[in-house]
């Protein structure tokens, strides 16, 4: 099973994979992974959000595709894989930057990534994601109250668009959590409940068209 974990920065992704983690006894994965990714950012643009959005792009695209390879051997060594981000977050910063879906979908050929089994979005007031993100020393570029006001809109925009459409690639199930007034448990009972509910495979056998 291979699940993702995505939404906005400040919306507590990482508290919530590492609680699923825990209780279905699965590998957990970042993205971006690759360690140089970050700091080519950080040239990008001279570190700014706009900057140079294609390099950007680019620089998102490479770590997406070089990272699909360590996802399926993750997925053949272990029953269920946890990423915290997924193909869509470079269509969702893609579109805050300015770019639609089509183009990102071309640049990134996310029809030869592995699909995700299921994906829970997160989101919150982006005043209250602010707030939980400003203090932390290694904030990226693009954790900003204005920037993160985008992202929450186009990541509901996406999420109700997902399975139609540009966007058909996107139809495993999917689930939106709102926790602006939600504690921590209980973020994670709801995703935890939801996915239990979920006809979901056990095990993996899944290959992308990129790896065949």
């Amino acid at each position: 099973m291979y699940v993702v974990i995505t939404g906005l920065d400040g919306a507590g992704k990482t508290g919530l994979m590492l609680k699923l983690s825990s209780a279905l006894n699965a590998t957990t994965l970042h993205l971006p992974n690759l360690p140089s990714t970050l700091k080519l950012l950080n040239l990008s643009g001279n570190g700014t959000q706009y900057g140079d959005t294609w390099t950007d792009r680019l620089i998102f695209a490479l770590d997406n595709r070089l990272s699909n390879y360590k996802i399926q051997s993750m997925l053949k060594d272990n029953d269920t894989l946890l990423s915290q981000r997924g193909w869509m977050d470079s269509l969702i910063h893609g579109a805050v930057q300015g770019y639609d879906y089509e183009e990102m979908l071309k640049l990134n050929r996310i029809t030869e990534l592995t699909k995700p089994d299921a994906t829970i979005y997160l989101v919150c007031e982006p005043s209250i994601a602010w707030s939980r993100v400003k203090d932390h020393k290694n904030r990226d570029k693009y954790e900003s109250l204005d920037y993160l006001k985008k992202q929450c809109s186009q990541t509901i925009d996406f999420y109700n668009q997902a399975g139609s459409g540009d966007l058909d690639y996107f139809d495993e199930k999917r689930y939106l959590i709102d926790t602006s007034s939600l504690t921590p448990a209980e973020v994670y009972s709801n995703a935890l409940r939801w996915l239990k509910s979920q006809d979901l495979p056990l095990q993996r056998e899944r290959t992308s068209n990129m790896l065949r």
